[in-house]
């Protein structure tokens, strides 16, 4: 592949876009969801993540999948560790349909479950 046709790729564009100046700023706020009142030490795991870490300024769409995969990952991992089940909390990470819809989601029953289980800090 030469040069020119990486730099024509329509799906690296779109992975490489930047955040928009309106568009809010996914890592930022699922950190702040798991960092909440007092739990500022696994907001930092999560951003400390180098695969989080790459996607900070990128745009949303990007943004939502690489945290879905990063979450995905904790709780996989966190389930052989631990043997829990997962398998009511691991299909809520969808990379479809609305993104408040998903952040809804991840807010109300993912964040929950990663911070009572200590996720962040077992896998």
């Amino acid at each position: 592949m030469n040069e020119t046709s990486k730099n024509n790729n329509p799906a690296m564009e779109i992975y490489n876009r930047p955040l928009g100046p309106t568009d809010v700023n996914y890592v930022d706020l699922i950190a702040s969801y798991i960092g909440g009142k007092n739990n500022h030490s696994d907001a930092m795991i999560f951003k400390n993540s180098i695969d989080i870490q790459n996607v900070t300024k990128l745009n949303q769409m990007v943004q939502r999948v690489v945290i879905n995969r990063y979450l995905t990952n904790k709780l996989l991992i966190f389930r052989t560790r631990s043997n829990v089940n997962i398998n009511g909390i691991l299909p809520l990470l969808a990379n479809d349909g609305l993104n408040e819809d998903w952040l809804t989601v991840v807010r109300e029953f993912v964040i929950p479950f990663i911070k009572d289980h200590r996720v962040l800090q077992l896998a």
